[in-house]
Parts: structure tokens; C-alpha cells; sequence
């Protein structure tokens, strides 16, 4: 439920995709904006490269070695994105010249740099789609987050009560978060948009049934609006 700031894609077709789907896309993945990978992905991920000793003995037999060493001395950046776009690649093995090798004959593995979270499909197969999450978190997305967890937390509470989908409310809260708070203050018509609310009040009201959810620290009331 905590939305991000942004995703980084990197997949064939993704240029010529509509404004439409990218914005389901970026619905779907609760983030605000989606960006092209290419250009930036260096500065993403590293990249580790090893050979396939199984795959390269079948080929290459007590020269294995040989080859496995060219492996280990290239750049594994460049190894990692030719195979991703499903290319062979070519090492110098020395007394046996130049090689090419393909992506079941050399292992790439991605170490995400701090602050993003990357996926990228099998580069074996050529194709090697690339999601990058910037796991930055502002006050600013923290506060969405919150606004989101206290509309399902009101949803619920509608559903658990009976109440039907039209049904308007009026709802009191209170909270022991001071950034919960303020987010409820200043966000709080967010909040009574999405939950049918006609007023969203700090405080009690009477003996109304009580709802509180340890987590978010958040103790609220509500009742079908007369």
C-alpha cells in the first residue's frame, strides 16, 4: 500500500506503449511516474558475470579453463547487457582466440545499489525485462501511504458494520501518531472522498462502537449519516 516515487522499465515495446496503459501500469505497481531504464541502468545495479562450468565442459572439454578465466576477466556490464538483448558474446581465451559464448554458457547475476529494487527476467532467453523500483521514501509518499491504510481501514470498518456502498457516514478519530495526525488534518478530505464520509471529525462521539488498529496507532468511530 506504500506508494513510490517512481518505476524504471527497460522491455522491447515499451516505447511505443499508449499514455493509457502506462498509466494502468503505474497503477497497478502503486507508483507515481514510470521512466525509460535505458541510459540510467549503470548507475542501478552491478553486475556479476561466472562461467557455466557444466555448459562450457560439454563444449569446450580441458580447455574449459581457459575460456572460464576470459569469462572472469571481461567486463561483466558489458557481458550482462549483450546477452540481455540476445546477443552472443565474445571473450578472448587466449591460445584459443576469440570465443563466442551464449547465455547458458555464462551466469549473470544483478546486485540492486542501494535504494532501488531490481527484477529482470531470464536473460537466457533474449528478452530480459527490467523493473526498477527508487525505494526513496519522501514525507510526501509516507503520507499517501498513511492516507491509503486509513481508507481501508474505514472500508473495512463500513463492510464489518453492514453498511451498504452508497450509505454516506461521519466519522471521529484519534491518534496517538503525531504524523498520523497531521496527515489526517491536512489530507483528510482525500480520506472522506474515497469512504463516502460527510465529516471527518478529531475526537469522540457518544457510545458509538470503537475501531482501533494497533499498528497505525488509530482509534476511530463511525455511524451512517442521518
Amino acid at each position: 500500500r506504500q506508494p513510490l516515487g517512481r518505476a524504471l522499465v527497460g522491455a522491447r515495446g515499451w516505447a511505443a506503449l499508449s499514455p493509457e496503459l502506462r498509466e494502468l501500469i503505474a497503477d497497478e505497481l502503486n507508483v507515481q511516474g514510470l521512466e525509460d531504464l535505458s541510459g540510467i541502468e549503470a548507475d542501478l545495479v552491478s553486475f556479476t558475470v561466472k562461467p557455466n562450468f557444466r555448459a562450457l565442459g560439454k563444449r569446450f572439454g580441458s580447455q574449459t579453463k581457459l575460456v572460464a578465466a576470459a569469462v572472469a576477466a571481461a567486463d561483466a556490464g558489458e557481458l550482462a547487457r549483450a546477452l540481455r538483448s540476445g546477443s552472443a558474446v565474445s571473450v578472448d581465451a587466449g591460445e584459443l582466440g576469440t570465443v563466442e559464448l551464449n547465455g547458458e554458457e555464462v551466469i549473470v547475476t544483478e546486485q540492486p545499489k542501494s535504494g532501488w529494487a531490481v527484477e529482470t527476467g531470464a536473460v537466457d532467453t533474449g528478452t530480459g525485462e527490467t523493473v526498477a523500483l527508487d525505494l526513496t521514501i519522501t514525507d510526501g509518499l509516507r503520507r499517501s501511504g498513511l492516507v491509503r491504510d486509513v481508507i481501508r481501514l474505514l472500508q473495512d470498518a463500513r463492510k464489518s458494520t453492514g453498511l451498504s456502498i452508497s450509505d454516506r457516514i461521519d466519522v471521529w478519530w484519534s491518534t496517538t501518531d503525531a504524523d498520523l495526525a497531521e496527515t489526517l488534518r491536512t489530507q483528510g478530505g482525500a480520506v472522506a472522498g474515497e469512504v463516502l464520509a460527510v465529516s471527518l471529525n478529531e475526537g469522540s462521539e457518544g457510545d458509538l462502537p470503537v475501531h482501533h488498529d494497533a499498528d497505525l496507532g488509530l482509534t476511530f468511530q463511525l455511524r451512517r449519516t442521518v
